[in-house]
């Protein structure tokens, strides 16, 4: 390393202490500074005392015989764009003027521009073993998130030789760094020695290889994923592998795999029970319908005829039972439905007209907006939604009461509500009242208790929203739906 100081009419290069021989062996910062420090008052070559200090961070290193006195000069450190120490220059009993120098043997006209150019070197010397420090600190945090990595790492040369691997790998073959590093991974039972070249060529070849195998460890066979490829290893190119045990994964996955066999198990099963539903079960109880209307018909004892009639409401009951179990098993099974335009207001009416009678037996009125038009994104099996929530409200309503239907616009929504005046619904039952076979009041009603979840499968299917409310008007409850407009 050299100074080059410059005159007018010539240059003159000064060798700057031993320190570049240091540098290349990568001396740390503070004997880099004993070594300046001792020997930059040689480049002053004064007649007199010169000693030198270097305050840098928070060490302080002089001069052999030091003596701060006499007239100083001074420069700061700067590395990496910031001061990070000072160097001090003291001139005691010197016989030439500091500002000029005119000696033969040292002719630099200015002491501070020297100085200038030593903080400027040693500044660069202290940025490099900083930087030094700094890789050191990222290596040992590299290599601690390597060391702490669960999968098995391990870095090969191309004859299958372990040059570098992580404790997990260590752990699994139980070597140590040292030992480890001594064999080529077929060696050690690991993988094959067929497939260690096979992985060596292909990554080699292709610069990169995958695929699932199994290991040997001391604690038995794993079954694991092999991820290759190409990367620099102490300037020579070598194969990086990670080895991830997918053991348990595998058993995640016959686990499910069972388990979907047993659930398409239960669905053939539950088809076969829906079918028994519609074709062996319905039929008979028609039958029974049937001839329990004939017998109602003709004239019987006062003792007869309220069995028959009791034997009649149970038969209908077990009917709607079954057509509505059967209704709901269809709709789980459908996933999605093709929507048409259709006005909501005639479907609505039209559910009217169908439930008619058992209004009627009740003097009940079923209230319905007709000066409305109301055009949504519907499926036709929307009818079905409405029929439940009308049924439901003639059903929980007292008799010569009304039933109120109502069309609201909400921006890019339709709500639908049905307001019956029944006994209300706690809000404990609010929130299950859709579910399944779940009925808030069962005293005096019969039912099936699938007609809400029949409704709540459909506005889902609609991507719409469901719920009940307490009628604020007075006694009972609203029921409402909502849909998309077309």
């Amino acid at each position: 390393m050299e100074i080059h100081c410059k005159q007018k009419k010539d240059t003159y290069n000064y060798t700057l202490f031993g320190l570049p021989e240091m540098l290349h062996a990568s001396s740390p910062a503070n004997r880099i500074l004993e070594k300046a420090v001792d020997e930059i008052p040689v480049l002053f070559c004064a007649y007199g005392k010169v000693s030198s200090r270097i305050v840098w961070k928070t060490q302080t290193f002089r001069s052999s015989c030091f003596e701060g006195k006499g007239k100083k000069i001074a420069h700061d450190i700067v590395v990496g764009g910031q001061k990070t120490g000072i160097i001090e220059i003291y001139f005691n009993n010197v016989q030439t003027d500091i500002e000029k120098w005119d000696m033969q043997s040292f002719p630099s006209r200015d002491s501070s521009v020297l100085l200038d150019r030593i903080s400027q070197f040693i500044g660069k010397f202290l940025a490099k073993e900083q930087m030094l420090e700094h890789l050191n600190v990222s290596e040992k945090n590299i290599r601690n998130i390597f060391d702490n990595l669960h999968d098995h790492i391990f870095v090969l040369d191309q004859e299958g030789n372990i040059l570098d691997c992580n404790r997990a790998s260590m752990n699994c073959l139980n070597f140590g760094c040292s030992q480890i590093s001594q064999f080529k991974l077929a060696d050690t039972g690991y993988i094959g020695s067929k497939e260690v070249d096979t992985i060596i060529e292909h990554t080699l070849n292709h610069g990169a290889f995958n695929q699932e195998t199994e290991c040997l460890c001391t604690d038995g066979r794993i079954t694991a994923t092999i991820d290759s490829c190409c990367v620099d290893y102490n300037e020579e190119e070598a194969i990086l592998l990670v080895v991830r045990d997918i053991s348990k994964t595998k058993e995640h996955e016959d686990r499910v795999k069972t388990y979907t066999e047993e659930l398409k198990s239960s669905g053939e099963l539950k088809e076969l029970f829906i079918d028994i539903i519609r074709h062996d079960l319905l039929t008979p109880a028609g039958i029974i319908k049937g001839f329990t209307e004939e017998l109602i018909c003709e004239p019987c004892s006062e003792e007869k005829d309220p069995a028959l009639r009791k034997i009649y409401e149970n038969i209908n009951r077990l009917i709607e039972l079954l057509e509505s179990a059967t209704k709901l098993s269809k709709l789980q099974k459908v996933e999605q439905v093709q929507f048409e335009k259709i006005d909501l207001v005639p479907v609505f009416q039209i559910a009217g007209e169908n439930l008619k009678t058992e209004a009627d037996s009740k003097r009940q009125q079923i209230v319905i907006r007709r000066d409305l038009s109301c055009p949504a994104k519907v499926n036709p099996i929307i009818g079905e939604v409405f029929l439940n929530l009308l049924s439901n409200a003639i059903k929980y309503s007292p008799e010569d009461s009304n039933i109120n239907v109502d069309f609201l616009d909400e921006n890019d929504h339709w709500k639908i509500t049905v307001k019956d005046c029944g006994h209300g619904i706690s809000d404990i039952d609010k929130a299950r009242i859709f579910d399944r076979f779940m009925r808030a009041d069962k005293k005096g009603i019969k039912g099936s208790g699938l007609g809400l979840a029949i409704v709540k499968r459909i506005i889902e299917l609609h991507d719409g929203n469901y719920g009940v409310e307490d009628n604020l008007d007075g006694q009972g409850s609203v029921f409402w739906v909502t849909v998309r407009k077309a």
